[in-house]
């Protein structure tokens, strides 16, 4: 999650003043380097790896990162309370911009202020701390889904991952995109997978192509474990094929926001690393918004860039050919 640094070291010092000398447990943020803390995030970012549940420790205190999906930071309370001591102090910061300000309903669940500061909060709950859940398959749901080219299925989902159990507009329409096409003669890399909806509909399109799936959620990749069990995924922050077969077409509906800030970055970086990892042959097929201007920098990367269809606000971009490091302009 994207936390300020500025305010992180202001809660970091606030909590360092309260519990002097003790373990604190961090979720989904990273604390100053100085000091005791171990942490844990669902996210793999840099040099930090997520993974899907934290290794059980007994701190004495926990400090949950306000998730701007509210299922998410409910999964997060509870992973932090498994890995506080009993009787231990939890807490919940977040910055205005994610909603942290709406005290009112988060007073209703049992959480007093306990600082406040120019640009976010911190909440301290007011119960004892006591592990209510075993682990993540308590928050583990299933619910039908339509999956194009596929059908009806049973959907796992859990709290957080990308388009809530739900196919969103934008994958519906790049999955559409597809009909068309003829059946894909090598790997296909579907980039930040989510729970695996992209490549159940590549799988049941196309039977027997190779599949590979990445995502920086270590909790949307397990879904996709079990919603996609005949493909290989990755928990990767970032282009996860650095060896082995080209892909022949890249499947991607890119994620633009970090936290709550949008980062086109992310996906401008995805493009680039296509343009080095593709197959000369190959495909890089997209879905944006509409305002998004991701043509020049697809047209810098590649040198056959199309609209393939728009509609409902979001656009497909293909493109092939692309332009390798020494004959780029």
């Amino acid at each position: 999650m994207a936390v300020d640094i500025r305010h992180a070291a202001r809660i970091t010092d606030a909590l360092a003043l309260a519990h002097p000398g003790e373990l604190g447990f961090a979720v989904d943020w990273l604390p100053p380097e100085n000091g005791l803390w171990t942490r844990w995030s669902r996210y793999t970012s840099g040099q930090c790896s997520g993974t899907r549940w934290p290794v059980a420790c007994r701190a004495d205190f926990g400090v949950v990162a306000l998730n701007k999906v509210r299922q998410a930071t409910s999964l997060a309370l509870a992973a932090a309370a498994c890995c506080v001591r009993d009787g231990g102090a939890l807490y919940l910061f977040g910055q205005n911009d994610l909603g942290i300000r709406s005290f009112s309903r988060f007073r209703d669940a049992g959480f007093d202020t306990v600082d406040v500061g120019a640009h976010g909060r911190l909440l301290r709950w007011c119960g004892r701390v006591e592990a209510a859940v075993e682990g993540l398959e308590d928050f583990r749901s299933v619910r039908p889904l339509e999956v194009p080219s596929v059908g009806r299925v049973d959907w796992v989902d859990y709290p957080g991952c990308f388009a809530d159990g739900r196919l969103d507009a934008g994958t519906a329409l790049l999955l559409a995109s597809l009909e068309d096409e003829p059946a894909v003669d090598g790997l296909v890399y579907d980039f930040a997978c989510g729970p695996g909806a992209i490549s159940r509909s590549v799988s049941g399109r196309w039977p027997g192509v190779t599949v590979f799936g990445s995502d920086t959620d270590a909790i949307a990749v397990h879904a996709a474990r079990q919603n996609v069990p005949a493909c290989e995924f990755a928990v990767a922050d970032g282009w996860a094929l650095s060896v082995g077969e080209a892909p022949k077409l890249v499947l991607s509906n890119p994620p633009f926001h970090f936290g709550k800030d949008r980062d086109h970055a992310i996906c401008f970086n995805f493009i680039e690393r296509a343009r080095q990892g593709l197959a000369t042959d190959g495909e890089l097929r997209m879905v944006v918004q509409r305002e998004v201007a991701v043509e020049p920098e697809l047209r810098s990367a590649f040198r056959q860039v199309r609209c393939v269809i728009a509609s409902g606000g979001y656009v497909v971009w293909a493109a092939r050919s692309p332009i390798r490091t020494a004959a780029r302009p």
